[in-house]
């Protein structure tokens, strides 16, 4: 979870836009080259950067993201119901 450029909490969806797979953070030596980048999708190379947005590679858009919610000072969020963005 991070905030977005507007201060809002902003919970991304680990699954790459392009094939699905699995997103992790990007390697301190990857980070080194691409300031801008965070998330790598180890598959086919998507990139990422700190909101989520598609920055290089495949995939066609940026990672979907989840609605938080707060409930008695916790935050949850509703796994099974992504929004995509564009």
């Amino acid at each position: 979870m991070c905030k977005d450029k507007a201060g809002e909490l902003l919970t991304l969806s680990p699954i790459c836009t392009h094939l699905s797979c699995t997103v992790p953070l990007a390697s301190e030596e990857d980070r080194a080259a691409n300031p801008d980048l965070v998330f790598k999708c180890p598959c086919h190379d998507g990139l990422y950067d700190r909101e989520g947005v598609n920055i290089g590679g495949p995939p066609p858009r940026p990672l979907d993201a989840f609605e938080p919610y707060v409930e008695d000072g916790i935050v949850y969020i509703r796994i099974l119901s992504p929004q995509q963005r564009s």
